[in-house]
């Protein structure tokens, strides 16, 4: 698969342990630094997404983005992934939007 990421932007917010313990799996530790749980957010725009040795398709092949992410410990990770394929978060299909102007990115 290519890819390619363009204007990201990382953010990322401090929140309670507590609440971000009720939105992961139990068996998979949260990565705290300073006693907080942590929530990222990236916007980015993708572009040239095909296949490895496919041309990337226009229509289809380039799109803005926002990922919403938190932070585990790579050894409970691992753990879980010996047991079984998961996801944290469940993915979901929202309408994004992105303007820009020669200093400034915006996405909606």
């Amino acid at each position: 698969m290519t890819q390619s990421w363009h204007d990201l932007l990382f953010m990322h917010w401090p929140i309670d342990p507590r609440v971000m313990r009720a939105k992961v799996p139990k068996s998979i530790e949260l990565d705290l630094f300073d006693g907080g749980a942590w929530v990222g957010v990236v916007p980015f725009r993708m572009s040239n997404i095909a296949p490895r040795g496919l041309p990337a398709l226009a229509w289809v092949s380039a799109f803005p983005e926002l990922n919403v992410r938190t932070y585990v410990t790579r050894d409970a990770l691992m753990q879980r992934r010996e047991k079984e394929t998961f996801s944290l978060l469940p993915s979901a299909f929202s309408l994004v939007s992105r303007s820009h102007s020669s200093d400034m990115n915006g996405y909606l």
